[in-house]
């Protein structure tokens, strides 16, 4: 009871506090997010893992994660897909995603229900946080519902930007047709010029 009291008192300060701030300072707070999943804190838990590149392949999210299931298509609105570090071992470079605001810019793929999943072995192979970190991100199927998922992002980046090799990119769209991604995705994505 005393803790309840506590925090509606705690609960009043802080709005006595946003009423005082400034429209054009709230405005700059909310611009300085990163993701639109920070704009609602309480409101938003990440319950879905969104896949854009090859571990939308059931053998390779299986690898790491077990009893995966696909959930939904869904895009995410605002980003693009890029190519920012080239990754020797495979001969390529991996994708990751770029916020770019544009309404006509999005990126496809899948959301799988993590609820109860142990994603170590799967962030010990992207070698978070070194090589990919994670990111909250809102994505929204077909019909414009919104999720709130997360997904991982690379942390490296190269001087140059790279660009993906002919096999990788023949992966990705053979695993988007394969998760009937929409056709303009796929035509997307083999518009993605490519090494060599």
């Amino acid at each position: 009871m005393t803790d309840e009291i506590q925090g509606s008192q705690s609960e009043g300060n802080v709005e006595t506090a946003e009423a005082r701030l400034s429209p054009e300072a709230l405005l700059e707070t909310l611009s300085a997010q990163t993701t639109e999943v920070a704009l609602f804190p309480g409101s938003m838990r990440e319950e879905w893992f969104f896949s854009y590149d090859v571990l939308m392949e059931q053998a390779a999210i299986s690898r790491f994660i077990q009893k995966m299931n696909v959930c939904k298509v869904v895009s995410l609105p605002h980003y693009r897909l890029v190519w920012p570090f080239y990754y020797p071992p495979q001969g390529t470079a991996l994708p990751s995603l770029e916020r770019t605001n544009q309404s006509e810019d999005e990126v496809w793929g899948l959301i799988f229900s993590c609820r109860g999943k142990d994603f170590r072995d799967l962030e010990r192979f992207l070698r978070v946080p070194n090589r990919y970190h994670r990111s909250a991100i809102q994505v929204q199927d077909r019909g414009g519902r919104r999720f709130p998922a997360f997904t991982y992002v690379l942390s490296r980046q190269d001087d140059v930007p790279s660009k993906p090799s002919a096999e990788y990119i023949s992966k990705l769209i053979e695993v988007a047709r394969e998760r009937e991604l929409p056709e303009a995705w796929l035509d997307q994505l083999a518009q993605v010029e490519v090494t060599g």
